[in-house]
């Protein structure tokens, strides 16, 4: 090579790499158009393209092309096998370096590179790998042409340089595409623990009103027992008037043994500590019994039954479902106007028995229906009087209940409208 070829080569390399540095990239896509475009002119070649290299499957695809003509075309997705040989042919004292085949037709063994199939009329191809800073082979540049061709020093530095920018610019996007992954997941993270922050804040706002409800209770309940009792030492009162003072202290201080032996039950329940007496039960028989022991005392209301007479035996708990039974009707009694009408009902479905409790009353907001069976969700009850008595334990009780049972528990309600506590039961034991 004479001193005039080198200083044309040496003006050419420059002129490359100048017209990179004229055109400037943002994205990998314009590096990898503008590098291929540079690399098919100063080589003088047909085809240049940039591969990825995958290596665990023992192929090459190319993902970017550039074309100067359909000699030896080379479209984007080809996907050609490597040869056993490719870590040899590349493996230098320094790393990967070129691969250079400058005549195909004399030198086939690049053709399983190539497969000649996937790249055909190849006469030469001269390939750079792309080596990333922690010396993971990425892919290869490559050039290819039709003819025989012949590479200097100069050129074979140029495709070296070209092939460590690519490098570089594949890290920047790896990079870039790892940074917008941080940033959405830390979005996310930031979503999630606002919206724990939230529920976090909900709860103690629930559990603050529900120790308020519970201490409000409490007291009342406690004032009255302390006030009759008062009474009844300080004054002089009949025979029958001591009697009557001395029924509502009875009552209150039922009232008030309820209340523990809820909050006992509830937390028990959820310990676990509490074994359910399985035996054969009829649960038509448990809802008119409830309903005979309760209507009496609230004479005011209607209550109708509408129970199916085929209704299957089931295992269960007589007291426990009892007490199902009995704390949704007293439910519904609650939130019912006087004279509302209660509808209790029962029918198999499937393989279940489904019972369903129905009243009149001032019905509970969408939002709060999955709320309503959870301890401190007492307000639900924010639109309804404040007159209504009561720790809210209910409901929480009632869904541990029947869960225990292997069944499920859910309100349907509209505002204004009423709601219906639907719960189902297994006909076999095999679930509880």
């Amino acid at each position: 090579m004479t001193r005039t070829s080198t200083n044309r080569e040496a003006v050419a390399y420059l002129d490359g790499l100048s017209a990179l540095s004229r055109r400037g990239f943002s994205t990998l896509q314009a590096a990898r158009e503008a590098i291929l475009q540079v690399v098919t002119e100063q080589l003088a070649t047909s085809s240049s393209f940039f591969s990825v290299i995958r290596q665990e499957s023992g192929k090459f695809e190319v993902i970017a092309a550039h074309n100067e003509s359909d000699i030896c075309n080379v479209e984007v997705g080809t996907v050609a096998h490597l040869s056993p040989q490719f870590p040899v042919l590349i493996d230098g004292e320094d790393g990967p370096t070129p691969l250079v085949k400058e005549n195909l037709y004399c030198d086939p063994t690049i053709a399983t590179l190539s497969t000649m199939a996937a790249l055909p009329n190849t006469g030469c191809y001269i390939g750079v790998p792309i080596v990333l800073s922690d010396g993971a082979l990425f892919g290869a540049l490559s050039t290819v042409d039709p003819e025989p061709c012949q590479m200097s020093l100069t050129q074979a530095k140029l495709l070296v340089v070209l092939a460590r920018l690519l490098a570089t610019q594949v890290e920047r996007e790896q990079e870039l595409i790892e940074r917008k992954w941080a940033e959405v997941e830390l979005s996310r993270a930031l979503r999630a623990l606002h919206m724990a922050n939230e529920q976090r804040e909900y709860l103690n706002r629930m559990q603050s009103d529900f120790v308020s409800i519970v201490n409000h209770e409490f007291r009342t309940t406690l004032t009255a027992i302390q006030g009759f009792s008062e009474l009844m030492r300080d004054e002089d009162f009949s025979f029958q008037e001591v009697k009557e003072y001395a029924s509502d202290i009875n009552v209150d201080a039922r009232r008030l043994s309820r209340m523990i032996n809820q909050l006992l039950d509830l937390d028990q329940m959820k310990s676990g500590q509490v074994q359910l007496h399985l035996e054969q039960i009829d649960l038509n028989e448990i809802i008119i019994a409830v309903v005979q022991r309760i209507h009496p005392t609230v004479p005011e209301h209607q209550i109708r039954l509408q129970l199916d007479e085929h209704l299957p035996l089931l295992a269960g708990d007589y007291d426990r479902l009892s007490q199902v039974v009995t704390n949704l009707l007293n439910n519904a009694i609650k939130y019912s106007p006087e004279g509302g009408e209660i509808l209790l009902s029962s029918y198999v479905e499937s393989v279940c028995v489904q019972v369903c409790v129905q009243d009149s009353g001032v019905g509970i907001p969408a939002h709060a229906l999955d709320q309503v069976f959870e301890m401190h969700a007492w307000p639900y009850k924010s639109g309804s009087p404040r007159y209504i008595k009561g720790t809210g334990l209910g409901l929480p009780i009632v869904r541990q209940i029947v869960q225990m049972h292997g069944g499920r528990i859910w309100a349907e309600s509209m505002p204004h409208q009423g709601s219906v506590f639907h719960f189902t039961l297994p006909v076999s034991n095999e679930d509880v």
